[in-house]
């Protein structure tokens, strides 16, 4: 074999030597830049999972306010009309007694009134409820709470003669317990049995609470 012959060899053999170093030590980074460009993939699909999140938070909290706002503005209006109506002397209302108060509640058949949160919500119950019970002559007040998920919620009152302040659901003619920083479902309002309970949310603990009577 001849010398260029043995060079060519050594050459090759030295070539396929270097290739295959290079293989070995190039992979463990392929390896590496693979787990990284998938890693930040993965990341990059997590943080628009969470953008798109914030924005359904966002909107949820914009229609929340605008509730609250629609159910202040009607509760205002009402208020200033029976106010108006008082003054002018129209009819008399008195303050009834306990059981007085409890026996139209049970006859008041606006609790049956399916729910819609746009055309029959909290506040409709609450006006519905209270004008029912003007024409049967008696005193009853529009309550709002303010809940510490930034949303509102309306029930009605009574200032009964024998027991005091009676707070009503008027979704489901329930009494309730009025407190603030109790969850107002699951503390507050009383259910009729053991077996049926509210589930707690932290956006319903009663931050405060105004009567207008």
């Amino acid at each position: 074999m001849d010398n260029e012959k043995k060079i060519g060899i050594v050459f090759g053999i030295c070539f396929l030597l270097i290739l295959t170093i290079s293989i070995v030590l190039m992979y463990p980074i392929y390896l590496s830049t693979s787990e990284l460009f998938q890693e930040k993939q993965n990341l990059q699909s997590e943080l628009d999972g969470r953008e798109e999140e914030l924005t359904n938070l966002n909107s949820q909290i914009y229609n929340s306010k605008n509730e609250l706002i629609s159910t202040r503005y009607s509760l205002n209006i009402t208020i200033s009309e029976l106010e108006m109506r008082k003054s002018d002397g129209i009819y008399e209302l008195h303050n009834p007694s306990y059981s007085e108060a409890m026996t139209f509640v049970s006859k008041d058949k606006t609790d049956r009134k399916k729910y819609n949160e746009e055309t029959f919500n909290c506040a409709h119950y609450t006006l519905e409820v209270n004008n029912n019970s003007e024409i049967e002559e008696m005193r009853c007040a529009i309550v709002f709470v303010d809940l510490s998920g930034g949303e509102g919620h309306a029930l009605i009152a009574f200032n009964t003669t024998d027991k005091g302040i009676l707070y009503i659901e008027p979704q489901s003619d329930q009494k309730v317990n009025l407190k603030v920083g109790d969850d107002y479902w699951a503390d507050c309002v009383v259910v009729r049995s053991s077996r049926y309970y509210y589930k707690r949310d932290p956006d319903n603990i009663v931050e405060d609470y105004e009567i207008y009577w």
